[in-house]
C-alpha cells in the first residue's frame, strides 16, 4: 500500500525525469549525478531525490559506486510506466492476438506499435502469456472489406478537426465513380466494415458511405460544425444495420416454436416486441427505416421464420426466393 500511495504523489514531470534517469543508467551503465543533472536540466539535489524515488518506490536495484563516483544498477532493471496484474497481462495477451487476427484493421499499425512498447516493458512476462493465449483462444473473423490505411487516416483527421473532405466514391448501382463533398460526422464499424456518416453537399443530406468504396480523399481547409440536431443514436435508432431511409416501417414476422430459443437468445433489434402465440410460436414486431437488410437476415433464417408484413418486404423475399429456385432449376437442367 505504501508503494501505491507514494506513486500517486509523483507528478508527471517528475516521472518523466525518472524515465530519463532509468534510460541513462540502464544496460549496465555507470552515470554521475552531475551528468543526470545536465540531462534533466535540474539541480543535483533534485536528482538525488529522484534516485531515492526510483529506489524506494519502484524497487530499482540502484547503488552508488564510490570508486567510479557513479550510480548503476546491480542487476537487470527497466522502469515500467505502470504495473499490470497477472490478469491484466493475460488480457493484454488476448488483445495482441485479437489485433493480429483482424487483417484489415486500419488502426493496426498504431496498435502494434503501442503493444510492442508494452511488450518491451513487460518482456518475458507478456511473452509467456501470449503463448498461453495462443494455445487456448483463437479468433476467426468473417471476411471484411479492405480499407486503405492512408485514406482512413485522412478521413479520421477531417473527422476530429471538423474539416470538409472531397472524395471519389464508387457507386455500385451504376458502376461509376463520382466526386462528392462531405462533412464527416462519425465513423462507424459494422460487422468489421467501416462506414462514414456525414453531410453530403451535393444532395444536401446526411449519408452513410462505405469507406472501402472511397478511392481518393482530399482534405480541404473548409471548416464545419456538426449540427446540434445530429444525434448518432437517433440516426440509427430504426436501422437494422448500417442503412436507413426517412420513413419508419413496421415489420412483423412469426418465429416457429422450435427455433425461438436460438433466434431470441440475443436481441434481434432494439425496437423488438415479442408476443407468445397460442400455437407456441412467437410474434415479433420491429420498427425499421429500411427493408433490404432485414430481408437478407430473414432469408438467411429460411423457413424458421414466416413474414407477415409489410407487403413490400414479402415481395422482396419472394423475388429472392424465385431467383434462387430459378438458379438451381437451371443447374439441374
Amino acid at each position: 500500500m505504501k508503494k501505491n500511495l507514494n506513486m500517486k504523489k509523483i507528478s508527471l514531470h517528475v516521472f518523466d525525469r525518472l524515465v530519463k534517469i532509468d534510460s541513462c543508467i540502464g544496460k549496465g551503465r555507470y552515470v554521475k549525478s552531475s551528468d543526470l543533472s545536465r540531462k534533466c536540466n535540474v539541480s543535483e539535489r533534485t536528482i538525488y531525490r529522484d534516485l531515492e524515488i526510483l529506489k524506494n518506490v519502484y524497487n530499482a536495484p540502484l547503488e552508488y559506486d564510490f570508486k567510479m563516483k557513479s550510480f548503476h544498477y546491480t542487476k537487470k532493471f527497466q522502469l515500467k510506466t505502470f504495473d499490470l496484474s497477472a490478469g491484466e497481462l493475460y488480457d493484454l495477451a488476448v488483445i495482441f492476438e485479437l489485433i493480429k487476427s483482424y487483417d484489415h484493421n486500419p488502426y493496426k499499425t498504431g496498435q502494434k506499435s503501442l503493444l510492442n512498447k508494452l511488450r518491451l516493458s513487460f518482456g518475458d512476462e507478456i511473452n509467456k502469456k501470449i503463448i498461453d493465449v495462443r494455445e487456448k483462444i483463437s479468433f476467426r473473423f468473417s471476411p471484411v472489406k479492405r480499407s486503405d490505411e492512408k485514406t482512413f487516416k485522412i478521413i479520421e483527421n477531417a473527422l476530429f478537426n471538423e474539416k470538409t473532405i472531397e472524395i471519389k466514391y464508387f457507386k455500385t448501382d451504376t458502376g461509376n465513380e463520382v466526386i462528392r463533398t462531405i462533412d464527416p460526422y462519425h465513423l462507424r464499424n459494422y460487422n468489421g466494415d467501416w462506414y462514414l456518416i456525414g453531410f453530403e453537399h451535393e444532395r444536401k443530406k446526411v449519408r452513410v458511405l462505405s469507406v472501402s468504396r472511397i478511392s481518393e480523399v482530399k482534405l480541404t481547409n473548409r471548416e464545419f460544425d456538426v449540427p446540434d440536431s445530429f444525434n448518432l443514436e437517433e440516426y440509427f435508432k430504426y436501422s437494422f444495420g448500417k442503412k436507413r431511409t426517412s420513413k419508419p416501417l413496421k415489420v412483423q414476422f412469426e418465429i416457429k416454436k422450435q427455433f425461438i430459443n436460438v433466434l431470441t437468445e440475443r436481441e434481434i433489434h432494439s425496437s423488438q416486441k415479442l408476443r407468445k402465440l397460442a400455437n407456441g410460436n412467437t410474434h415479433v414486431t420491429l420498427t425499421l427505416y429500411e427493408l433490404s437488410e432485414i430481408k437478407d437476415w430473414l432469408m438467411k433464417e429460411g423457413t424458421r421464420i414466416r413474414v407477415i408484413s409489410p407487403p413490400e418486404l414479402i415481395q422482396l423475399m419472394v423475388k429472392d426466393a424465385e431467383e434462387i429456385l430459378k438458379q438451381y432449376k437451371h443447374n439441374n437442367n
